[in-house]
């Protein structure tokens, strides 16, 4: 069971995020609300992931709470605002998501996952159905993916695959950290940005230009960090 720690004052809120890991299973939520309450629980107990919102009770933080000793813990953080502030006061955590409110639980499901993969050991070869076959791909030569009907064109350093594998289904199977979801239609390999463009592209190594969808904003942000 992946111990998860929820910092959260909206009561009722705190309570979705709990039910929804337990009916995910797997997880032992535990919940608190205040700065006081969860210095104890880290203290008593490591927990595999911590979901917070930024702005704890009184004049705390969470970034308050963490400090040097917890900054290993995977992080997903929640706020009402995307700013810059918050972004350079993340650069300092090991591995955290960043989720502007209100997101729905299905984000965070996939915030929390995406965090403990990229924990876990990662499996770097998977297989893909294409033209009757069963094709053996290494994630790290994926430059990027893209969805188009009913298929994903899995764009490799020197070749390209298409297959009728969903993005979901790609993703679980190859459990690589550095494929990110940019857009709906489009997943990028990290290591082949060349740069984050203020035009909301990104710019591919290869030359290729990809759509960045603004609600994957956050999540490249802090994958990339």
């Amino acid at each position: 069971m992946k111990v998860v720690l929820i910092i959260e004052d909206d009561f009722p809120f705190a309570v979705e995020i709990e039910m929804m890991l337990i009916e995910v299973g797997g997880y032992l939520p535990k919940i608190v609300s205040t700065f006081k309450e969860a210095q104890l629980m880290l203290q008593s107990l490591k927990p595999d992931i911590i979901l917070s919102d930024i702005h704890l009770d009184g004049d705390y933080t969470v970034f308050d709470l963490l400090k040097m000793e917890h900054l290993e813990i995977p992080l997903v953080l929640f706020s009402s605002v995307d700013s810059d502030e918050v972004f350079n006061k993340a650069q300092s955590l090991k591995s955290y998501i960043f989720l502007v409110k209100p997101f729905n639980v299905r984000s965070l499901r996939s915030a929390v996952e995406n965090l403990l993969k990229a924990k876990a050991p990662q499996k770097k070869t998977f297989f893909v159905k294409s033209k009757g076959k069963h094709l053996s791909i290494n994630s790290d030569e994926i430059t990027y993916i893209e969805s188009e009907g009913n298929y994903s064109n899995i764009q490799l350093q020197d070749d390209r695959i298409t297959t009728r594998a969903t993005f979901d289904n790609i993703l679980e199977k190859c459990e690589n950290p550095s494929l990110i979801r940019v857009h709906r239609s489009y997943i990028v390999n990290s290591n082949f940005i060349e740069s984050i463009n203020s035009d909301s592209t990104i710019s591919m190594k290869s030359g290729t230009s990809i759509p960045l969808g603004r609600k994957y904003k956050p999540s490249i942000k802090s994958l990339l960090s």
